[in-house]
């Protein structure tokens, strides 16, 4: 992986394939002026300067940064391990407050150029003793529905980019644990869209799923592993307009598929692997006995509610067993494809559809004004969704970050 000491201000990729986050444009060029998009012209050459880094090729495909709409960020390395694979962006699900509060900030104070941006929920709202608030962890629970406007409040003043709600009774444990009642649930949706905020929230089951919707959560964080998607619960996910992110690649790792095992091997996703990713994506939680079952219906969940219009976002749900920064992002992909998808609509799923739930404007579609985080591969992943395995270069914001082709510097 070669990674240059210097950034260039403007950068041409001259007659290549572009995805602009909606649509492939079979030929165009794009140029990249510091951290911008500054033109894209189809069906047309754009004359460079001496000084400019060039990028033309065959069989070159240009697309946004991807965006990993589920993850979960404990150090930085997760987001910089994320940006080799072409992620830009990540929306954390759930991280220690104070990790979220220096990411935030030293975002805000200008671009990071060496790692994926991050949003997150910081802390979610869970009981006392629920999923997240187990074992004496020191997060912040809620019990009633009276304590739901302070608890989303001191949410919003830590700077949580969105609303992170835990309902889990317990799925695929041998035990029932306490998860929170319907009135709370309600009333921290409402106090998080009073506050401006999206609610995602965390269901496993039918159940949950379906009573978070009608609650009126945003979007779901997970696919459901139990119960079966019926007609109501994919209705309601439907009419309600409400987003799911299936995350079929931490669902694999926690029914130990041994997927993540051929991330590992692949030629060139395999060589950006660091020792720990690689040995994580061997991991894998005990496979259940229904193990088969529970992800065929996670399955059947994310292709019902696509051929019914919900928006779909790819996320990873990493680190859970057999999962990797930015590696399993292209599994997910693969999967999303698998379970109906068409690859154009697999490659919106980590893009354009993603940037726009979560108010990310600035990014996720290639056109003039907006960020330059990039993603170059080799391949046509509108026709191949493996082709996005292939990194041949990433930048972030402008400037390229790390290549697999010398021919770019």
């Amino acid at each position: 992986m070669h990674q240059p000491s210097f950034p260039r201000s403007r950068t041409v990729f001259k007659d290549i394939r572009v995805f602009d986050g909606t649509r492939l444009i079979p030929r165009a060029s794009v140029v990249v002026d510091g951290g911008s998009i500054a033109q894209v012209v189809e069906d047309g050459t754009i004359s460079g300067h001496p000084e400019d880094l060039c990028v033309t090729g065959p069989d070159l495909t240009l697309l946004p940064g991807l965006i990993d709409s589920h993850t979960h960020t404990w150090h930085d390395f997760v987001l910089t391990d994320a940006l080799r694979f072409g992620v830009t962006t990540t929306i954390d699900m759930v991280t220690p407050v104070p990790v979220a509060t220096r990411l935030r900030e030293e975002q805000r104070q200008g671009s990071v150029y060496h790692r994926a941006d991050m949003l997150s929920a910081g802390a979610a709202a869970t009981v006392p003793g629920g999923h997240g608030a187990r074992g004496g962890s020191a997060v912040p629970t809620i019990s009633t529905p009276e304590q739901a406007p302070d608890f989303v409040n001191r949410r919003v003043e830590e700077g949580s980019d969105f609303i992170k709600i835990i309902l889990e009774p317990g799925v695929g444990r041998l035990e029932a644990i306490p998860t929170l009642d319907r009135d709370t649930l309600h009333a921290l949706v409402g106090a998080a869209h009073h506050c401006g905020k999206i609610a995602v929230a965390h269901a496993l089951s039918r159940e949950c799923a379906l009573e978070a919707i009608r609650a009126g959560v945003d979007g779901l964080a997970h696919s459901i592993m139990e119960g079966q998607p019926d007609e109501e619960l994919v209705g309601e996910a439907s009419r309600r307009g409400i987003f799911l992110i299936p995350t079929l690649t931490a669902i694999e790792g926690a029914l130990a598929t041994g997927a993540g095992a051929e991330l590992a091997s692949h030629p060139v996703l395999g060589v950006l692997l660091s020792p720990y990713w690689r040995e994580h994506l061997a991991s894998s939680s005990r496979a259940l006995p229904t193990a088969p079952l529970r992800f065929e219906i996670a399955c059947s969940f994310a292709r019902q509610a696509f051929l019914q219009g919900v928006p779909i976002l790819a996320g990873t749900d990493t680190p859970n067993p057999g999962t990797a920064a930015g590696a399993s992002l292209h599994r997910e992909l693969e999967l999303l494809v698998a379970c109906g998808q068409a690859p154009l609509e697999a490659l919106r799923a980590a893009t354009s559809v993603p940037a726009t739930r979560f108010g990310l404007m600035d990014r996720g579609r290639i056109l003039p004004g907006l960020r330059s985080d990039l993603l170059l591969v080799t391949g046509d992943p509108s026709l191949d969704i493996l082709a996005t395995r292939q990194v041949a270069g990433v930048w972030k914001h402008g400037r390229l970050y790390s290549s697999n082709a010398s021919s770019l510097v």
